[in-house]
């Protein structure tokens, strides 16, 4: 399917702003209540190692969508 510019820029910003609202969204530091857990003893070294690297996994994901936005609005301005 062809898009126009305009419909075209328009999608793709749609699409970046979806793709942070989820990121939001999905935030393991917000959505993960550690207290919670600690309080039941059910916290321990696996745990926080595994939770260490959700975290990671998602900040780097969260870097790629930050780059990939800055990308898509070059090629948006270059168009």
């Amino acid at each position: 399917m062809e898009y126009n510019k305009e419909e075209k820029e328009r999608l793709i910003k749609q699409t970046i702003e979806d793709t942070e609202r989820f990121i939001k969204e999905l935030d393991p530091t917000k959505l993960i209540d550690i207290d919670f857990y600690k309080s039941y003893g059910l916290w321990d070294e696996a745990v926080s190692k595994k939770y260490g690297e959700v975290v990671k996994k998602w900040e780097k994901i969260k870097e790629i969508t930050e780059q990939d936005k800055t990308n898509l609005t070059y090629v948006i301005s270059d168009e």
